[in-house]
């Protein structure tokens, strides 16, 4: 078993990865779907 401090030190070394991913949805006119996402401004990709 590990002691709060082992386990935080642990986390702390871990390599910080920032990552986002978005995907392209179209229907077979061609539309393409948007979010307008609460917690930005404007319209965006879903994901």
């Amino acid at each position: 078993m590990t002691s709060p401090q082992d386990f935080a030190a642990y986390i702390a070394g871990l390599p910080r990865v920032l990552a986002g991913a978005a995907a392209l949805f179209r229907d077979a006119q061609g539309h393409v779907l948007l979010v307008e996402p609460n917690y930005r401004e404007g319209w965006a990709l879903p994901g």
